[in-house]
């Protein structure tokens, strides 16, 4: 095959390229040839040494269905972010971090604190009989009034009782609610 045909072929076998593309594709590839006759070949061995011109066209019109491409997800910048900012969102995170625990643990103190004291209250009944023991037989009138104060410290007692035992139950739901959604968010998604 001669450098005439062989460009003739390649030119036909670009034929869905643009004028202008092919030209300069054909003008390459005969500076090619050109390049390999002045090292000493003949037209036929410089020819000879080229691809098939069926394989050369394939390639520049890209005959093979190029794959799609992956999306770039950034994922060395997104690191790179997160290292060179962490001096500002590290302290901020632990700061909301240390927030969210204290404002939960003084939930979890008033519930105790109030259990506290209404226990307190209902332990005055037997310290107030105890004490009704020893006044009762020699100072009636404050025996009684003690005995009252005492009732009345009890009732007081059992009533706290009951909203702290709903806020405690509500506190603890609230507390398995949120772990539950907490641990659905640091959950990756299922792919589809």
């Amino acid at each position: 095959m001669t450098k005439k045909e062989f460009l003739r072929a390649l030119a036909d076998e670009l034929e869905p390229m643009g004028v202008r593309e092919r030209d300069g594709m054909i003008q390459y590839y005969r500076e090619i040839l050109a390049d390999r006759m002045e090292d000493g070949l003949t037209e036929e061995e410089a020819v000879g040494e080229m691809e098939p011109v069926k394989t050369i066209a394939s390639g520049i019109l890209g005959g093979e269905k190029p794959l799609p491409r992956k999306k770039k997800t950034g994922r060395g910048w997104n690191i790179s972010l997160l290292i060179i900012g962490s001096p500002v969102w590290l302290p901020i995170l632990i700061a909301f971090a240390v927030t969210f625990l204290t404002i939960y643990m003084t939930g979890w103190i008033l519930i105790g604190t109030v259990g506290v004291v209404a226990g307190a209250f209902v332990a005055t009944v037997p310290i107030t009989v105890c004490v009704l023991f020893v006044l009762v037989p020699h100072y009636v009138a404050s025996g009684i009034f003690i005995l009252g104060v005492c009732l009345c410290l009890c009732a007081i007692g059992g009533l706290l009782v009951i909203p702290m035992v709903y806020l405690a139950k509500w506190y603890a739901i609230g507390t398995v609610k949120l772990g539950k959604w907490m641990l659905g968010k640091s959950k990756k998604p299922k792919e589809v």
